[in-house]
């Protein structure tokens, strides 16, 4: 039985065997680092702790910033992984791979191949035992993924085959002003009265996009189900800044990403939008503040507070 898992820039599904088959989402032009530190904390919290054999499948549109390409290939990035079987669609991406692969060798068996198949078949006479030295593999997989699933930034929660919720970090209880006491043991619809629309603790509705996806292990040899809530970036209250300049959310949104030092070609990735696209955006909040440069924007948008 194979088991598919939908996280926010990758689409997992893991296979018997401990074959994980991997594959980026099209609809994400680039990767830049932060979305790399996820992608890569997503994989180990589906790993459990355990390694794994990656099938990964070359994305055909999507790009990586430099930092998220050093990050990916760091001991960090490539922990518990056992082997690598790489498939690409042209033979032009397998000579260049392979070329790359000489020149700067793995540290755990990595191969390049364009049938399936037999990727597979590379995968199953790996050692699994075969990690490389700079995996810290912590032997429960239960306490790997409570580390993960708990230090997450991302709001997370989980809930049984009964939808009675069983495990929320505290990011969840901050977004929606719940502790995790008052969540724990409750049906999940005290949260989603309407499908897919998240409610915090007044009433309110919280601007997030839910993303549900089963995970192998639960209680009772039932699924749980594992929600994550992704998409949300929160907004600053309408103070009077955000009225005498008159500001749009998207604004506030360039601004928080260019005090994390992301660059336009980064922010429009995440945005969907041409870095042209957000420089002229940028000018124009440059323009509404009164300041000449991002120089001096930030310290601007942190005097008024809009960062956060």
């Amino acid at each position: 039985m194979s088991y598919v898992f939908r996280t926010p820039f990758v689409d997992y599904t893991l296979h018997a065997q401990s074959i994980l088959e991997a594959a980026y989402k099209e609809n994400i032009p680039l990767i830049n680092k932060e979305m790399a530190v996820r992608i890569v904390a997503d994989r180990l919290s589906l790993q459990r702790g355990k390694p794994c054999r990656l099938l990964m499948h070359t994305p055909t549109s999507v790009d990586f910033s430099a930092p998220a390409r050093s990050y990916l290939a760091s001991s960090s990035g490539t922990e518990g992984i056992a082997a690598a079987a790489v498939l690409v669609n042209h033979w032009t991406e397998q000579i260049a791979l392979r070329f790359i692969l000489c020149v700067k060798r793995s540290s755990f068996p990595m191969d390049i191949f364009r049938d399936r198949q037999k990727a597979i078949e590379w995968l199953l006479e790996r050692d699994l035992g075969e990690v490389h030295p700079g995996a810290e593999l912590i032997t429960d997989g239960l306490q790997r993924y409570d580390h993960l699933f708990f230090k997450d930034p991302h709001a997370k929660l989980t809930y049984d085959h009964r939808e009675v919720i069983t495990k929320v970090n505290e990011a969840f209880c901050v977004l929606t002003g719940y502790r995790s006491d008052e969540l724990l043991g409750q049906p999940f619809s005290m949260l989603t009265r309407d499908e897919f629309v998240l409610y915090d603790r007044q009433g309110l509705v919280v601007p997030a996009q839910l993303e549900l996806s089963p995970f192998p292990v639960g209680r009772d040899g039932f699924q749980d189900m594992l929600v994550v809530v992704i998409h949300y970036e929160r907004v600053v209250p309408a103070s009077a800044a955000v009225k005498t300049y008159g500001l749009k959310e998207e604004d506030l949104r360039i601004l928080r990403f260019l005090s994390q030092g992301m660059t336009s070609v980064e922010i429009g990735g995440v945005l969907g939008k041409s870095f042209r696209t957000v420089d002229g955006r940028r000018a124009v909040i440059c323009k509404k503040l009164g300041v000449r440069n991002v120089k001096a924007l930030l310290p601007k948008a942190k005097e008024l507070g809009l960062l956060g």
